[in-house]
C-alpha cells in the first residue's frame, strides 16, 4: 500500500506558485514520476488547464480527459508514469471535497495532491490515495525532496 509522496522542492514550488497566481480559482495539473514500493516519487509537475465552466472554477476543476490520455502516452514513451494529479483549494483546507472524491473514484490508484490557498497564499499541501477496493481515501505522508 502506498504510504508517502516524495516531491522535489522545485515541483512543489511550481505548484504553489501556480496556485497563488490562479487564486481565487482552482488550478490543476498532473504529477509525473514513478512508483517505488510504498512511495510515489514525483519528478515534475505538468500544469493542465482547468476546463470547468468559468462560473464554477472557484470551487471546481475539470481536466479534459483527452489531455490526460495524451499525457499518459507521452510519459510512458519517456519512461515516466502518471503518478497522480494536483489541484488547489481556494480558501478551503487541503482535504478532499465530495467532488474530489468523485474524481478519486474515476482515477483510483493515483495520488491526489491538494494545495490550500488562503487569501492568495498557498499553505501546507496534503496528499491522498484511494485504493481501487477502498471506500475511503487515505492520507499520504508528503516528503519534500531535493
Amino acid at each position: 500500500m502506498l504510504k508517502r509522496l516524495i516531491i522535489p522542492h522545485g515541483a512543489a514550488g511550481a505548484a504553489a506558485t501556480a496556485a497563488r497566481e490562479g487564486y481565487p480559482f482552482e488550478i490543476c495539473g498532473a504529477l509525473a514520476g514513478r512508483f517505488e514500493a510504498e512511495e510515489a516519487r514525483v519528478a515534475r509537475i505538468v500544469p493542465l488547464p482547468n476546463s470547468a465552466e468559468e462560473s464554477q472554477r472557484r470551487r471546481r476543476f475539470t481536466i479534459d480527459p483527452v489531455l490526460i490520455v495524451r499525457l499518459d502516452r507521452e510519459l510512458r514513451r519517456s519512461g515516466e508514469s502518471l503518478v497522480g494529479f494536483y489541484h488547489s483549494h481556494p480558501d478551503h483546507e487541503a482535504a478532499p471535497s465530495a467532488t474530489d472524491l468523485e474524481f478519486f473514484r474515476l482515477w483510483p490508484e493515483t495520488v491526489w495532491l491538494i494545495i490550500p490557498v488562503k487569501s492568495g497564499e498557498p499553505g501546507l499541501v496534503r496528499a491522498w490515495w484511494l485504493a481501487s477496493d477502498a471506500e475511503k481515501a487515505t492520507e499520504l505522508e508528503v516528503v519534500s525532496g531535493a
